[in-house]
């Protein structure tokens, strides 16, 4: 929801149905209190630079029940990317919903890029 400022701040019930549904009302609870505003406008600013995903290794992990970011976009940009994807059956914040895969796979990226 956008405040006076033009921030984009989360509701009780985008962070209740779309950004977390599968967590606990404690957790989701947690994650209202703690979401900072988001600028609207540095959200379609253009990069001064090339992203790095052009430039380095990639990972990425598509959430398949997400209803922020379409699991369909997000396998797309992975594909863009060409990057080393997972999918996991997971809403938006993967790394909360099913912490051992999520922490596997970035353990798996950390590992590759020390070698």
């Amino acid at each position: 929801m956008p405040d006076a400022f033009g921030f984009l701040k989360p509701t009780q019930t985008g962070i209740f149905q779309d950004f977390a549904p599968e967590l606990s009302d404690l957790e989701k609870n947690v994650l209202l209190a703690t979401q900072i505003p988001t600028s609207g406008n540095h959200l379609a600013a253009p990069l001064p630079v090339a992203p790095a995903w052009k430039t380095k290794p990639n990972w990425f992990i598509v959430a398949s029940h997400d209803r922020v970011i379409s699991p369909q976009l997000e396998q797309s940009e992975a594909q863009q990317m060409n990057a080393i994807t997972v999918t996991l059956p997971t809403c938006h914040v993967a790394m909360l919903e099913d912490p051992f895969p999520a922490a596997d796979f970035i353990e798996g990226a950390a590992e590759n890029l020390s070698h």
